[in-house]
């Protein structure tokens, strides 16, 4: 888990000063087991001086399978916050992914996914 708190004063009037605040956590299954899972959810908060405070969040969770001691196949789902309506901060859109990954050393990684997600 993390929590992150800055400050943002600019002496300029022209830019609007803000406090941004973002919560995070992840978790995530053995990864020397053959089925991996991980879990992922983040909170940001903007709030600025004049303008509508923006909040964004989103969730997510992947189930992976190891196929060999390189190749995985893995897919993501999750929910997060209609970008359009960011002042809103409801988890209304989905989104996904399958793909694969190829890890044949431990500096050497490439995954290739097609998935569906709004932007």
């Amino acid at each position: 888990m993390r929590f992150d708190h800055s400050t943002y004063d600019y002496d300029d009037d022209t830019l609007q000063d803000a406090k941004y605040d973002i919560l995070s956590f992840n978790l995530a299954g053995d990864e020397f087991s053959a089925g991996t899972w991980a879990l992922d959810y983040a909170r940001e908060r903007i709030d600025y001086d004049v303008t509508p405070e923006i909040r964004f969040q989103h969730f997510q969770v992947e189930f992976g399978y190891w196929v060999n001691s390189a190749v995985r196949l893995f897919t993501t789902q999750g929910v997060e916050d209609d970008y359009r309506f960011p002042t809103e901060g409801d988890l209304v859109l989905q989104y996904w992914d399958a793909g694969l990954g190829w890890q044949p050393t431990a500096r050497t990684m490439v995954t290739v996914a097609a998935g569906e997600q709004n932007f």
